[in-house]
């Protein structure tokens, strides 16, 4: 199977034409008969990312006048206040094992320009050999975490922008995606910049040897050590790169985990927003091992 991907959000109009509202604004060729064959695939794409309910966000978004301009704010802001996601799990796709990575994002308001909190999700799906590094280090890959931003689908002129296929690739790590040309949706990281964070406070290097316990326990059998991460939205993604590094590559394509969740997914490590923390924990069905961290 080639390296499979999909862009997912509310929009004019998508890769079937102009029908509006949530629907696949385009894939590869051959991504339509992964999602038709195996529609669970096409689940996991589309409840992937559901932006957090912060007050003064919200509030500004329902006061402010709809015209174009606020709406690219509001984006703007959504992108600050926010977390951006970024997972990755092994599931089987038929008889074969596949990896499937997931960029999302909150893109301000939808198509209508009354709607805010609308989700962005790139997808992509591959074979475990497509895979030749640390998967965390895929954050920074455009053709994985394609980050487009919504100018891109909704222009100033109101214009309906027709979508096409998107080009199969043929590595995970390509620098040029060229028919959308877009930037990753995080920067790389290095051994340095992972080692300077846990450096930076001294209760961090014994939190991480409690992660790696946990993740250890989890990884023998031990549900109840599934892990949660309630971090800053920049820290998240950088406490699993550092799990990732104690162990060797191979080990790590069967570690799934997210950066953020607006709620506890099955995912060996959850990151989460605070506040979906607090009303997660309220759930009797909670049995999971949480860990705040110093900022």
């Amino acid at each position: 199977m080639s390296i499979e991907r999909a862009i997912y959000g509310s929009f004019k109009n998508g890769i079937k034409g102009q029908n509006q509202g949530f629907q696949y604004y385009t894939y590869t060729s051959g991504y339509k008969d992964v999602i038709d064959s195996f529609p669970f695939v096409d689940s996991i794409v589309v409840a992937s990312y559901r932006a957090p309910l912060t007050y003064g966000y919200y509030e500004w978004f329902t006061n402010a006048e709809h015209n174009m301009i606020n709406c690219n704010k509001a984006s703007a802001m959504a992108m600050e206040e926010h977390p951006q996601c970024f997972s990755y799990c092994r599931k089987m796709i038929g008889n074969q094992e596949k990896c499937i990575f997931i960029y999302a994002k909150d893109l301000g308001f939808d198509w209508t320009g009354n709607r805010p909190l609308t989700p962005y999700q790139c997808a992509t799906i591959c074979d475990l050999s497509d895979i030749t590094q640390y998967p965390v280090s895929y954050c920074s890959s455009p053709v994985v975490c394609c980050d487009i931003l919504r100018e891109e689908f909704f222009p100033n002129d109101n214009s309906v922008v027709t979508p096409n296929l998107l080009k199969n690739e043929c590595l995970l790590d390509s620098e040029n995606d060229i028919q959308l040309g877009h930037k990753p949706g995080f920067t790389p990281i290095t051994v340095n910049e992972i080692l300077e964070f846990i450096n930076e406070y001294e209760e961090r290097l014994q939190i991480l040897k409690s992660l790696i316990t946990a993740l250890i326990r989890l990884k023998d059998g031990d549900l109840g050590c599934r892990i949660v991460l309630a971090d800053s939205k920049e820290n998240n993604i950088m406490w699993i790169a550092a799990l990732s590094y104690v162990f060797p590559t191979q080990n790590c394509l069967n570690l799934s985990y997210t950066t953020y969740g607006y709620s506890i997914a099955d995912f060996d490590i959850n990151g989460v927003y605070v506040a979906a923390l607090i009303i997660y924990q309220r759930s009797r069905e909670c049995h999971l091992r949480t860990m705040n961290f110093p900022r």
